[in-house]
């Protein structure tokens, strides 16, 4: 279970820019969420809460979440609706 705190870096982290793509991916303990910025240059945070946990709060911010076309890609894209 993630901690209070988990929850506010990752607000923090999509305040920074909340318009951005994001993409995540993680185990049952741990995820990793990142964004990639204009020029390629990737930004990322490991957070201590399942994928499930962060694609519960990645909707709550009103972002969509899906697979990629990549069937060997695991990571969910989440974009702003």
């Amino acid at each position: 279970m993630s901690s209070k705190s988990d929850g506010t870096n990752l607000q923090k982290f999509i305040d920074e820019s909340p318009t951005a793509s994001y993409s995540f991916n993680g185990t049952n303990e741990q995820s990793k969420i990142c964004r990639s910025d204009r020029g390629g240059r990737q930004t990322c945070l490991v957070l201590g809460m399942s994928t499930k946990e962060l694609l519960d709060r990645m909707q709550k911010l009103e972002f969509i979440c899906t697979l990629g076309l990549d069937v060997g890609n695991t990571d969910l894209e989440c974009t702003k609706i």
